[in-house]
């Protein structure tokens, strides 16, 4: 990843998000369309990686997010047991 100073380049920031976005389906047990923010997070990252700049990134996250209005919160979620067992403290 580009960085300088400690800071990313702007170049750099569809690949992270897109990092982050594996990490949470991975640890989360979430997919989009099951009411998480992956749901506007997917659109966001999507726009940045096809160069439509943050304001634009911004707006497909709007959207994303405001198209699981009508669903209701995932049973998937409700019964996720974490990959590495019965974590009770906040890893983070």
């Amino acid at each position: 990843m580009a960085a300088e100073n400690g800071i990313l380049k702007g170049d750099a920031w569809p690949d992270v998000v897109e990092q982050g976005i594996k990490k949470i389906m991975i640890y989360g047990g979430a997919t989009v369309g099951m009411k998480t923010l992956l749901d506007a997070v997917v659109p966001f990252s999507d726009a940045l990686k096809m160069g439509e700049g943050l304001k634009a990134a911004a707006a497909a996250a709007r959207a994303g997010a405001e198209s699981t209005k009508g669903l209701s919160i995932s049973s998937q979620l409700t019964d996720f047991t974490h990959p590495l067992g019965n974590i009770t403290a906040n890893p983070f």
